[in-house]
């Protein structure tokens, strides 16, 4: 893993709750890591493709977003 990866990966794996799972708002995410929106989210696609992190895009039934839910696997 690159060190902006770890760096997320184990930023939410520290959020995460026993079964794995997070909730944060991009921009949460991108506050407490302090890079830039973009680099987050190539990062985020990365762990995604390599079957690291699960992202959920939630909204309301109004259609507006809420936060993510986010389940980070195990790294082996």
């Amino acid at each position: 893993m690159t060190p902006p990866e770890r760096l997320v990966f184990f930023v939410l794996a520290d959020w995460a709750n026993r079964d794995g799972v997070t909730y944060t708002s991009n921009e949460h995410l991108f506050e407490k890591l302090e890079l830039h929106p973009v680099t987050v989210r190539k990062v985020r696609a990365r762990l995604v493709k390599r079957g690291l992190l699960t992202v959920v895009h939630r909204k309301l039934e109004d259609g507006s977003s809420i936060s993510n839910m986010y389940r980070v696997g195990s790294v082996t």
